[in-house]
């Protein structure tokens, strides 16, 4: 990746990056619609929708870290693909509370919740919230 127009290396990864995005989901869209005989589109260049781009989001302060963490491992179970954290193999939950060898940061993680137990604790409260709101899995 060259580094055009005064651009730093992120922000030319960044682009990259979401012009990959872009050309999955206008493959998996013509996929899609050869398979179903549609002809529906993703929104073209120069509307509003076509401006959306994938970004970064700088996490400031680990309670949004946290939550951020919390989120990922939890999506299984607010969108109904699994029926508790530990079930979905999808996600780096159970990797976190291994012992086996991982490419993860495991330790750091652990560290931004100050504990094992406060990580389990913070996951299953995440969890009861999507239970108290309605989002439970079937």
């Amino acid at each position: 990746l060259s580094n055009a127009n005064g651009l730093n290396n992120l922000d030319v990864l960044g682009i990259h990056i979401s012009k990959q995005f872009s050309k999955f989901f206008n493959s998996y869209t013509k996929i899609i619609n050869k398979q179903q005989n549609t002809l529906n589109v993703l929104p073209a260049k120069g509307t509003k929708q076509s401006t959306i781009v994938f970004k970064r989001e700088e996490l400031k302060g680990n309670a949004r870290l946290k939550e951020c963490i919390s989120n990922i491992h939890s999506n299984a179970i607010k969108h109904h693909f699994a029926k508790d954290i530990t079930s979905w193999k999808y996600n780096s939950y159970n990797a976190m509370l291994s012992d086996k060898p991982t490419k993860l940061k495991r330790f750091e993680v652990i560290d931004i919740f100050e504990s094992v137990e406060y990580f389990m604790k913070f996951h299953k409260e995440k969890i009861k919230q999507y239970l108290n709101c309605g989002v439970s899995p079937q």
